[in-house]
């Protein structure tokens, strides 16, 4: 379920490079406790792909909390970098207010995922305890 609501905000994902493999996987119906959708999954993966995946499969599994952390890192990074960028474009287009408008729109919707991300680790956190 809560794969679901962060879907939408997995754009952030593509301008990154590397982030490939994580997209498809995430942007997947894989469900791990049914073989049959992972092997559909690898079926539909590059060879490169499913050798890299099978790499990482069979290393020691990673304790949640490091991944979580992780990823969430990344997420927030990638967000203050855009939001950095907006706020330039905010400053330079005083005289354009479509292109002001645009920016601030964005830039609320950052602060939006940013506060999904801090309700999840709350969560995440409470849960742990």
């Amino acid at each position: 379920m809560a794969l679901k609501r962060i879907r939408p905000s997995l754009a952030i994902l593509e301008p990154i490079g590397g982030t490939e493999l994580l997209q498809k996987i995430l942007n997947s119906a894989v469900q791990p406790e049914a073989p049959n959708s992972i092997a559909i999954f690898f079926a539909g993966l590059e060879k490169a792909e499913v050798a890299a995946l099978s790499q990482i499969l069979k290393r020691r599994p990673i304790e949640g909390s490091v991944c979580a952390e992780y990823w969430t890192k990344l997420a927030l990074a990638e967000l203050h970098s855009r939001r950095r960028r907006l706020l330039s474009v905010v400053r330079l287009s005083e005289e354009s207010t479509g292109e002001r408008s645009t920016s601030l729109a964005e830039i609320n919707e950052i602060d939006d995922l940013e506060q999904i991300i801090a309700l999840a680790q709350s969560a995440w956190k409470t849960s742990l305890n």
